[in-house]
Formats: structure tokens, C-alpha cells, sequence
């Protein structure tokens, strides 16, 4: 991985992706979603016993005009990918529900996880994918935000 900021020296630092623009994730009475997709530029650990607090949100502007079974249903995981692993490293993953019987709704999905990278490149990534979303559901999203705070533990 290339083009990594350098982590280290006792220097906290805040790496931050916001999107606030409105984006259609899934048009009503279509089987069609976007997957919401966020990561951060490559982030350099120089040294030993550091911390990454790995803040994230999203906002799903719902609109169910059925009360269908899986209004909304999708998955919202946060991964750190690292240079030397094959496979992301999941730091959280939960399901987002909600089955309101038609209307207009937000749901605002969040989470805050701290992880201790260890030497080397490493990137974080907040995923929005769909699960069962009913075809009858329409979702946009106005602001998606990933944050990442590093400091030396301890």
C-alpha cells in the first residue's frame, strides 16, 4: 500500500470521510441497492501500542408506503484492511431492521469501536449492504461519515 500518512511520535490525529449529498441507496418498487461504501486513506503505524477509535454513521431516509414484512433490512459492518492480511479484519457488524407499516422514517445506524492496528498500513471501511429490503422500499441517504482518532494506548 502506497501513499501511507505517517502514525507516530506522540502525534494523535483525526482521519475523517464525510459524504453529505443526497444518494438514492434504493428506489421504491425496484430490486435495486446501492451499497453505501466509505474508506479512509491509508493510515501508517510506526510504532507499538497505538489506538484507532473508528467512529461511524449513516442516515437511511426510509419511505415504506406498504407496512411491507422487511421494510428496511440491511447489513452495516466496519472493517479495518490491512496490507499484510488477505482478508479485512471485521470490527463490527449488526443487522439494521425496521418493518413500520408505511410512512416516511430515519433511521441513523452508528457505531464506535476501538482497535489496536499494530505496525503497519492500514485503511478502515463502513459498509451499508442490503439484506432483505422489501422492492416496495424506497431509501436515500443525505450524510455517511467515518471517522478515525489515533492515540498511543496508555
Amino acid at each position: 500500500m502506497s501513499g501511507c500518512k505517517c502514525k507516530g511520535k506522540r502525534e494523535n490525529e483525526i482521519y475523517c470521510v464525510m459524504e453529505n449529498n443526497n444518494i438514492t441507496v434504493k428506489t421504491a418498487g425496484m430490486n435495486n441497492f446501492t451499497n453505501i461504501v466509505l474508506t479512509t486513506p491509508m493510515i501508517n503505524v510506526t510504532e507499538k501500542n497505538w489506538v484507532a477509535k473508528v467512529d461511524s454513521m449513516v442516515d437511511l431516509q426510509a419511505n415504506n408506503a406498504d407496512g411491507a414484512v422487511n421494510g428496511v433490512s440491511c447489513t452495516y459492518t466496519v472493517e479495518r484492511i490491512t496490507s499484510s492480511m488477505a482478508d479485512p479484519v471485521i470490527l463490527c457488524e449488526y443487522a439494521v431492521n425496521d418493518n413500520r407499516a408505511g410512512g416516511m422514517f430515519t433511521l441513523t445506524p452508528n457505531n464506535t469501536v476501538c482497535d489496536e492496528p499494530g505496525v503497519g498500513c492500514h485503511m478502515y471501511r463502513l459498509t451499508i449492504a442490503n439484506d432483505m429490503t422489501d422492492s416496495d422500499t424506497g431509501i436515500n441517504s443525505n450524510c455517511r461519515s467515518l471517522n478515525v482518532s489515533t492515540f498511543q494506548k496508555g
